[in-house]
């Protein structure tokens, strides 16, 4: 497993793995053709409008198994290919995220996750976030020290 710049070459992938995500997270509130539509014309731009430059992603034997958004001190995104659930790459990438946060001199890392995302909220949790603020009804703002 290792941790790597995204390129272009890893775009369609990652295109893929996001949608396939949203998808999965999704359709358990709204209707499989909602989130086809939205999928259709909104997932590459979820993946390019942050830049290549702040997405990395986790590669293991070659293939694409995840990948991490992150700007400033926050995790923008997360998604990791269902091929490689349970095998630690979205801690492998989580871990990273804070390294490279840190390293820049940030005091936190903050995240925001949909309560819908039993997964993302379950490994959040597990590394140590804590939520700071549930106002708002759909999300967990969570955030931790670094």
């Amino acid at each position: 497993m290792k941790i790597v710049e995204a390129t272009e070459k890893h775009l369609p992938a990652l295109v893929d793995i996001a949608a396939r995500g949203w998808l999965e997270v999704m359709v358990t509130v709204l209707s499989y053709e909602e989130v086809k539509k939205w999928i259709d014309s909104n997932a590459v731009n979820s993946v390019l409008e942050s830049g290549l430059d702040c997405i990395r992603v986790c590669e293991i034997n070659g293939d694409v198994a995840g990948f991490v958004m992150i700007n400033g001190d926050r995790i923008r995104e997360i998604y990791v290919e269902h091929s490689f659930h349970r095998q630690g790459v979205a801690s492998s990438l989580v871990n990273f995220a804070e390294a490279e946060m840190k390293r820049l001199g940030f005091k936190s890392a903050n995240v925001n996750v949909k309560r819908i995302n039993f997964k993302s909220n379950s490994l959040f949790k597990k590394l140590n976030y804590v939520v700071q603020d549930n106002s708002d009804d759909a999300l967990n703002c969570y955030s931790k020290l670094l």
